[in-house]
Order: structure tokens, then sequence, then C-alpha cells
């Protein structure tokens, strides 16, 4: 069995503590990156 890792980045320096997402059974990493990721790194707290 193999671990799968998706890591997004913000741009520039962030002070912010990294969030962790876990799926549920029947779901990957990949359930993440569409929606979730992509608006999560653009948007500031």
């Amino acid at each position: 069995m193999n671990l799968e890792l998706v890591e997004y980045h913000p741009e520039g320096v962030s002070s912010e503590a990294p969030l962790l997402f876990v799926h549920g059974a029947c779901h990957g990493a990949w359930c993440w990156e569409k929606n979730f990721l992509p608006y999560l790194v653009k948007t500031p707290f």
C-alpha cells in the first residue's frame, strides 16, 4: 500500500498553521484537489 500525499502551498510567506485534510472510506487525496485545496490556498484567513 502506498500513501498518497498532495501538498499545496500559498504564494509568499504565511504565518498560519497548516491544515490537514483526512478523507473518509472509499476516497483518496484526490477528493480535496479539485475544489477545496486551490480555493483555500488563495484565500487569506
